[in-house]
């Protein structure tokens, strides 16, 4: 048992090595994508706003003159998580009541899943490989 544990916890140990890893390969690949320019800001305007319809024919341009182009998402909210939103509603506009329901929301819908999952789990029978 004991053998299986520490197995268990040098695993996790070298799993911070392989997540590092993957940072260091996407950085290594973001360095050889010459030329290249980032477009951010956009993606907080409506869809069928003047700026943002010229964000997109900007980046369009760039790339097609062989710029890689890499933007922060949009258009407005269409790349919001229920974290996020959370956050801007109690930090950005102060609406504190409505971001702790979404809170309240979220989180008995993840104590929700969880139960689910240890029901699921209850019934499964685990054995360790020879």
């Amino acid at each position: 048992m004991n053998d299986f544990i520490n197995n268990d916890a040098v695993s996790d140990t070298w799993s911070v090595f392989r997540i590092m890893s993957e940072f260091v390969e996407g950085f290594e690949t973001l360095r050889t994508l010459h030329p290249a320019v980032s477009i951010f800001g956009s993606s907080a305007l409506p869809e069928d706003s003047e700026y943002y319809k010229l964000a997109v024919d900007v980046a369009r341009s760039l790339s097609d003159a062989g710029f890689s182009v890499m933007t922060g998402g949009g258009p407005g909210d269409k790349t919001m998580t229920l974290g996020m939103d959370i956050f801007f509603n109690a930090f950005t506009h102060l609406k504190f009541g409505y971001a702790t329901a979404e809170a309240w929301i979220m989180g008995s819908l993840l104590i929700g899943f969880t139960i689910n999952q240890l029901r699921i789990l209850k019934k499964l029978r685990f054995t360790r490989a020879q």
